[in-house]
C-alpha cells in the first residue's frame, strides 16, 4: 500500500480506538468527589475494551508501515506493534492506580 493508504488506515483505526475508549469510560463511570470511578462494569465494557485494543494495535501497525513505506505487513511490524500496544495499555493501567 502507498504511504497515503497507510495514513488513512492508521487514522481510521486510531479514531475508532479513541471512540471505543471514550464509550467504555462514559458507559461505566461516574464522578465521585474528585475522581472518575468505574462503578458498574457491564459486559459491554469488556467488548469495548477488546475493540479499543484492536484499534490501537491497528493504529500502530498503520503508523509503522507508513513510516517504513512498507508494501505489506511483515512479522517485524506486527511484533513492534504488539510491543507499543502493550506499553500503551500498561501505562493506562499505571495511571489508573493513581
Amino acid at each position: 500500500m502507498e504511504k497515503r493508504g497507510w495514513a488513512i488506515f492508521q487514522w481510521a483505526a486510531g479514531v475508532a480506538a479513541i471512540l471505543m475508549i471514550i464509550a467504555m469510560f462514559v458507559l461505566t463511570s461516574e464522578i465521585q468527589g474528585q475522581k472518575l470511578m468505574m462503578v458498574h462494569p457491564t459486559p459491554w465494557m469488556y467488548v469495548l475494551f477488546g475493540l479499543s485494543v484492536i484499534g490501537v494495535f491497528l493504529f500502530v501497525v498503520g503508523h509503522l508501515a507508513k513510516k517504513r513505506e512498507a508494501f505489506a505487513i511483515n512479522k517485524s511490524i506486527i511484533l513492534q506493534a504488539v510491543l507499543w500496544t502493550s506499553l500503551f495499555y500498561g501505562l493506562l493501567l499505571v495511571i489508573n492506580f493513581y
